[in-house]
């Protein structure tokens, strides 16, 4: 169990050092191990929210930088603690609300996870099409189309009956 969260520890703080060295133009980045721990908590938001871990810093850090600004607070004006917070946590429910009034960001989710799951299981399947008789590829194209069309209707049925947490087929 504590490798598992060991692993996960190590994905999401080189997420985060992606991001930040991305966006906020830091060059060095070293999390301590507790502060590794309490990154998962954005991935928790991540989850739960249905935004990126990207959206989520690109929306808090400026706020607590803005607010700190005096102090420089962390590697990129914000200690981690701060950033995890639950005033951090609320102040992205309100951006989410601001920015995704109609929940916009959990269709997105939705879709791209369907799309995900459908091109894994679709994958290596397609054939490519033959030009030399324009018509007859146009023919075959249809009938192939009919049939992935078919075929994505019983993998969504299929895929509606599976029971786990976070099944981007349940509405």
């Amino acid at each position: 169990m504590i490798e598992k969260i060991d692993r996960k520890k190590q994905k999401v703080a080189s997420r985060i050092e992606e991001i930040v060295k991305a966006e906020f133009g830091i060059r060095f980045w070293q999390l301590k191990p507790e502060d590794e721990l309490r990154c998962l908590r954005l991935a928790q938001w991540e989850e739960k929210y249905r935004v990126s871990l990207r959206f989520i810093l690109k929306e808090i850090v400026p706020i607590w930088k803005q607010k700190f600004a005096r102090y420089s607070a962390g590697a990129f004006g914000v200690k981690i603690p701060t950033l995890v917070g639950s005033k951090s946590e609320e102040i992205l429910r309100q951006k989410i609300v601001e920015l995704f009034p109609n929940g916009e960001n959990i269709q997105q989710w939705k879709a791209t996870a369907q799309q995900r799951q459908w091109f894994q299981y679709r994958e290596g399947i397609r054939l490519q099409e033959n030009w030399e008789y324009p018509s007859q590829a146009v023919e075959n194209y249809q009938h192939k189309m009919e049939r992935e069309r078919e075929l994505r209707k019983e993998f969504e049925k299929k895929a509606r009956l599976r029971p786990y947490r976070n099944n981007p087929w349940v509405s």
